[in-house]
């Protein structure tokens, strides 16, 4: 009898995460990624003085098996411990901020950690699937550019639910009313690029009003010393009572509002951008791995909004679904 063969779509963690699990099981596991590379929610953008992280600015790990991946990480040098120096910032005055978990970013760009896990993966990138059909028992995908890919025994999507929904065939209705079920806040994350490295005396900046939530300063990550540049992450409310506005009216509006409530002066920003998060973050209570979603005879889903709202919950889910899946398969 020929080895199943299983595919996955989406190069996050939770797809990585359950690609790794299915190889290391020694079966054929091919992923498909729309973007240009893994990365997924850790994508990172390379700029021409610097580096940004677009997506998570970091992590913590608590369970168990979360934490000997993390322990990994660290020995392979790809993530870092960070952040070491985090402040709150409250009625224009900094103060000090105690975290209770610790925390990891990785080195030197957040998608370090999804191109080391996808290392060894037969993954194919600008692999835009449009479509998911069944045929004689079978699986097939079908690419935007025209392409067929298959014949698969299972199809894993590790996937935003909405974009998840939209590629479940009608006949799949309980994976279908689950990601229907599953709502998302967005975000708006706007950097700025400045013209000189400021001094500061945090690397995390935790706000405690108004539309911006988050600030980290790039150069303070690990690896990025050479990135002059201020990230500020939007509340989701915020983003979401924004969410079509323009780019430049984000980064302009969120620039300023972080000068007008910063106390010190800081240098001129060269150039703003902004990043906008459709699905940033599930609206989910946290939940085991016993309770992960069931899958159909052919169907899988994955991701964070599976069991949580974290990096953590990602790659927990994308194991969980794999391990499921092949007690599946290897059981017939």
């Amino acid at each position: 009898m020929a080895s199943p063969k299983i595919a996955v779509i989406g190069a996050g963690i939770s797809g990585l995460s359950a690609a790794q699990t299915i190889s290391r099981a020694d079966l054929s596991v091919s992923v498909f990624e729309k973007a240009r590379g893994p990365g997924g929610r850790m994508s990172s953008r390379r700029e021409r003085e610097c580096t940004i992280d677009l997506g998570v600015p970091c992590f913590s790990a608590r369970s168990t098996e979360f934490k000997r991946t993390v322990e990994r990480w660290l020995s392979a040098g790809i993530i870092s411990h960070w952040p070491l120096s985090p402040k709150r910032l409250k009625n224009r005055q900094i103060h000090n901020y105690d975290m209770q978990h610790l925390r990891f970013a990785g080195n030197p760009r957040m998608s370090a950690i999804t191109r080391y896990m996808s290392q060894g993966l037969n993954v194919t990138t600008q692999a835009h699937v449009s479509a998911i059909e069944y045929a004689n028992d079978q699986v097939y995908l079908e690419l935007e550019n025209g392409q067929r890919a298959g014949p698969f025994d299972h199809v894993i999507l590790a996937l935003p639910p909405k974009q998840a929904f939209a590629l479940l065939p009608e006949s799949e209705q309980d994976l279908k009313a689950l990601c229907s079920r599953t709502a998302f806040h967005p975000c708006w994350n706007v950097h700025a690029v400045l013209n000189e490295f400021p001094e500061l005396d945090w690397d995390a900046l935790y706000i405690e009003s108004g539309p911006i939530g988050f600030a980290e300063y790039q150069s303070a990550k690990p690896g990025r010393e050479n990135s002059p540049a201020i990230r500020l992450i939007a509340r989701p409310e915020w983003s979401r009572t924004h969410l079509e506005k323009t780019p430049d009216v984000i980064a302009a509006t969120l620039w300023h509002t972080f000068l007008n409530r910063y106390p010190d002066p800081l240098p001129g920003a060269i150039r703003l951008k902004a990043h906008r998060w459709r699905y940033a973050e599930p609206l989910v209570e946290r939940r085991s791995p016993e309770h992960h979603p069931p899958s159909s005879r052919h169907l899988s889903v994955c991701g964070d909004w599976c069991l949580g709202n974290n990096v953590e919950a990602a790659w927990l889910s994308g194991r969980t679904c794999a391990r499921n899946v092949l007690a599946r398969l290897l059981s017939n």
